[in-house]
């Protein structure tokens, strides 16, 4: 339900931040994810790959 994960160092080295001293995790929820639920999608690629067929649907 909640995507997930580690923040890439590079992430950190871009934003100023000494490299290799701080670690990060990120989450949160978008709506896409709720629409998965609700409408029994299985991929959430679908829903970046452009394709107006897919997003017809809803």
């Amino acid at each position: 339900m909640l995507g997930c994960g580690m923040i890439h160092p590079k992430v950190f080295e871009s934003a100023g931040y000494e490299p290799g001293k701080y670690t990060g995790f990120a989450f949160g929820m978008g709506i896409n994810r709720l629409a998965m639920m609700k409408y029994g999608i299985d991929d959430i690629r679908l829903f970046m790959a452009g394709d107006s067929r897919f997003n017809k649907q809803f």
